[in-house]
């Protein structure tokens, strides 16, 4: 109501104009205090699930890497990979091939993509892992109140 002037001052149906538009104002922020409630329950919720399905992924990371690290300390069989060659002499000489390669790291990159065969690629996968989980952790997940 602008200054100077009073309810008792106005003609009933100024009066009743004027109660329509400052019900229809509470009507206004009463729907955008709703609507930020939903919001704010929508992100929520969406908040936990992305954080559920980080966590997933860490720990598939984590289960994978320890996966590598297991199948690198295991012993090696190499009995399938035996090579027979035959000397000058005609005698079959049986060379063990695969037991030069146990310790290898073979790094191939392509178009199609970068493919690591290495006794550390359980080291590699964990160190992913953890750093996905690092980067959501700054840059995703940190809350920030705002006045």
């Amino acid at each position: 109501m602008p200054e100077g002037l009073s309810l008792a001052d106005l003609d009933e149906s100024t009066r009743e104009k004027y109660f329509e538009a400052l019900q229809e104002c509470f009507q206004y922020r009463i729907s955008g205090f709703q609507h930020r409630q939903e919001v704010f329950e929508w992100q929520l919720f969406s908040s936990k699930l992305i954080f559920a399905v980080v966590v997933v992924l860490v720990c598939a990371g984590i289960y994978f890497s320890w996966l590598q690290f297991r199948q690198s300390l295991e012993p090696r069989h190499i009995e399938a990979v035996k090579q027979t060659r035959k000397s000058e002499e005609g005698n079959e000489q049986i060379e063990d091939v695969a037991a030069k390669e146990v310790g290898a790291t073979k790094l191939k990159a392509s178009p199609q993509g970068i493919e690591i065969d290495s006794p550390i690629l359980g080291v590699v996968i964990l160190v992913i892992s953890l750093l996905f989980f690092y980067l959501y952790l700054v840059y995703v997940y940190p809350i920030e109140e705002i006045f």
